[in-house]
C-alpha cells in the first residue's frame, strides 16, 4: 500500500486544519524534525484512524480524553482522513470514542513505543518478542527459531552418531592392525598405507588365496586317507603272512596232499558209507567200517584246512596288490 496524504483537523496540535502529503515514489518515509513540532500528532493520528490504541497517551497512567481535541477546537471538529493508493479511511471522535466505517478495511498499523523499547531492554530474553508483538510480527521468527532448534537437534544427533561411527571404526581398524603384528608405527600408518592398494589387485589375490586354501584342504583330506590306507596296508600284509605261514605249515603237513587224492577219500568215503560190508574192496580183508570212514573223515577235514588256506592266501595277496 502506498500512502498519498494524510488529513488532520482539531487533533492533538493541529489547531488548524493540516494537510501532509507523501511521495509515493519511496518505499520508506521518515519524519523527523525539533520537539513540538507535530511528528507525535501525526503518529499518534494514524494510531488512532488504524487501530484501537491511542499513541502517546497510551504511555500516561490515565488518559485525559480532552488531549484529543487541540486547543480553541471542540470535539465534533476533530476529523482524520488517510487517502492511500487502495483507497481513503477516515475516522471522527463522538463522545471521545473514534467512530469508523465499519465497511472498510482499515490499513494495518504497527507501532514502538519509546516506553515499549525501554520494557524491551529491561524484559528477560526469552520474554522480549512479546514486547515486540504490537509492532511486528514475531510468528515467523520464532517459527524459524523452533526451526533453527529442531535443526540444531538433528545434527547434534548425527554428529553424535558419526562420532559415534568413526570411533568403531577406529577401534576395528587398531583391533585389525594389531592382529598384523602391528606393522608400521601407527594404525594410522599402517591404514594409510592399505588404502592406497590397488582393490582390483587385491581381490585377485584373495580369488588366488581362496583356491590355495581350497586345494591345500584336498591335499590334507589325501593326507588323511593315505595315512588310513597305508594303517589298513599293513595290517593287510601282516594278515597275509600270517596266512602265508599257516599254509606253509598245512603243506608240510600234508606234502603229498593233492587234490585227485582228495577225491580219491571222498570216493572212498561215499562207497563205505553206502556199502553194508565188512571186507576191503581192494584186498578182501576184515575191516573196521567205522573206523576207517572216522580216518577218513580227518584226513579230508585236514586237507579241505588246506585247500581253505590256500584261497585265503590268493584273496589276501589280491587285495595287497590293490592297494
Amino acid at each position: 500500500m502506498k500512502l498519498n496524504s494524510l488529513q488532520l483537523n482539531a487533533f492533538r496540535g493541529a489547531t488548524k486544519p493540516f494537510i501532509l502529503s507523501f511521495d509515493t515514489e519511496k518505499n520508506i518515509t521518515m519524519i523527523f524534525g525539533e520537539n513540538g513540532n507535530g511528528k507525535s500528532t501525526i503518529t499518534d493520528a494514524l494510531i488512532c484512524l488504524c487501530t484501537s490504541e491511542h499513541g502517546s497517551l497510551d504511555d500516561k497512567s490515565s488518559i485525559d480524553k480532552s488531549f484529543f481535541t487541540s486547543i480553541t477546537n471542540k470535539p465534533e471538529d476533530v476529523y482524520i482522513k488517510l487517502t492511500t493508493n487502495k483507497g481513503t479511511f477516515n475516522t471522527a471522535l463522538v463522545n471521545y470514542v473514534f467512530t469508523k466505517d465499519s465497511d472498510s478495511i482499515y490499513p494495518v498499523v504497527r507501532h514502538l513505543r519509546r516506553s515499549q523499547i525501554t520494557q524491551l531492554i529491561e524484559e528477560q530474553p526469552h520474554k522480549r518478542y512479546e514486547k515486540l508483538e504490537s509492532y511486528i510480527d514475531v510468528n515467523n521468527i520464532v517459527k524459524c527459531e523452533e526451526s533453527l532448534r529442531s535443526v540444531k537437534k538433528k545434527v547434534d544427533e548425527e554428529l553424535k552418531s558419526n562420532n559415534t561411527t568413526l570411533q568403531n571404526a577406529i577401534n576395528t581398524i587398531n583391533s585389525a592392525w594389531q592382529k598384523e603384528k602391528n606393522p608400521f608405527k601407527s594404525w594410522e600408518d599402517w591404514a594409510k598405507y592399505e588404502s592406497q592398494k590397488n582393490i582390483s589387485t587385491e581381490k585377485e589375490r584373495y580369488v588366488i588365496l581362496q583356491q590355495i586354501i581350497v586345494k591345500w584342504k584336498l591335499v590334507f583330506q589325501a593326507q588323511i586317507e593315505h595315512k588310513t590306507h597305508s594303517v589298513s596296508l599293513q595290517e593287510c600284509k601282516i594278515e597275509l603272512e600270517d596266512v602265508e605261514k599257516k599254509l606253509k605249515q598245512a603243506l608240510e603237513e600234508h606234502s603229498n596232499a593233492g587234490s585227485d587224492l582228495l577225491n580219491v577219500l571222498q570216493s572212498a568215503k561215499n562207497y563205505l558209507s553206502k556199502e553194508n560190508t565188512t571186507s576191503c574192496p581192494v584186498c578182501d580183508n576184515l575191516i573196521e567200517k567205522d573206523v576207517i570212514i572216522h580216518s577218513l573223515n580227518e584226513k579230508i577235514n585236514s586237507m579241505e584246512q588246506v585247500k581253505t588256506i590256500s584261497q585265503s592266501v590268493r584273496t589276501k595277496r589280491s587285495e595287497f596288490s590293490m592297494k
